[in-house]
């Protein structure tokens, strides 16, 4: 069943950045919070929010009209090593007992063949083993957080899914950011040729939304194992080009994957 925001994401009505798809902002006011949030706009009184960059230095920049000390604070993480993943984890331990939502926003795609510092593959372990060690590390604070009327979420952020913790995973659209720095210039000019290309693109703050609508959304209350596009539940895919493909949701692989990830992080099985 399509959601309040599909029409506005139908192809016919598509006309770019800051078109009719809602923004990050507009879906704190469509799900009711305006006026209950503050500070970065979808933080509650009391609350914190724990912003990451791999740069102190460059988030500082562009985080500063938010920062806010013992409210909204910036950590460093790089995901390039797992041990950058240790100590966020560990400082924000030791400045909250509460942990109720992570958006696992950061990655990198089409890079150059490569390793992390911990010899894993650059994009599974930039995107996928820094992720999962940071999660596991605060993991028992997300459930002890977790409260009947909003229970602790997971968001993961792709591309084109126990007691009171669930995961969502989404693929936020097509926005141009500083993840195709790694792609050739021949191909990203063949990519912005494209028909109609500029009417289907977002611009960031629209691109946020889906994260935002999946950390805070009403509807996903109580929820978890979903797939999003577009500000909505995305199905298999048919052409292959929307909606997810059938290996996203294979309940033995996902077993296997977190075994192994496990391991690679070096945690003991659970």
């Amino acid at each position: 069943m399509p959601g309040q925001y599909s029409k506005a994401h139908k192809p016919e009505n598509l006309r770019g950045p800051g078109d009719a798809r809602p923004s990050a902002l507009q879906i704190i006011k469509y799900e009711g919070l305006e006026g209950k949030m503050t500070v970065v706009r979808w933080l509650p009184p009391g609350g914190k929010v724990f912003l990451t960059a791999r740069d102190l230095k460059k988030g500082k920049v562009a985080c500063k009209p938010s920062l806010e000390p013992a409210r909204v604070e910036l950590l460093k993480i790089d995901n390039n090593s797992l041990d950058s993943a240790r100590a966020p984890a560990k400082a924000l331990r030791g400045k909250s007992d509460k942990l109720n939502v992570i958006v696992n926003n950061a990655g990198i795609m089409a890079a150059p063949e490569g390793e992390t510092a911990d010899e894993s593959e650059s994009q599974f372990g930039t995107n996928h083993l820094a992720h999962f060690l940071f999660f596991c590390l605060v993991k028992d604070i997300m459930i002890a957080s977790s409260i009947p009327q909003y229970q602790s979420r997971v968001v993961n952020v792709s591309s084109s899914g126990s007691k009171g913790l669930h995961s969502l995973a989404l693929n936020p659209g097509g926005i141009w950011t500083g993840l195709q720095k790694f792609i050739p210039e021949e191909t990203m000019k063949q990519w912005k040729a494209r028909p109609n290309v500029e009417n289907f693109l977002k611009s960031h703050e629209q691109g946020a939304a889906t994260s935002v609508l999946a950390a805070v959304g009403n509807v996903y209350e109580g929820k978890g194992r979903l797939y999003l596009e577009d500000c909505d539940i995305a199905g298999a895919t048919v052409d292959g080009d929307a909606g997810y493909t059938a290996h996203a949701f294979d309940e033995e692989k996902e077993k296997r994957l977190w075994k192994d990830s496990l391991s690679m992080v070096g945690l003991p099985e659970e």
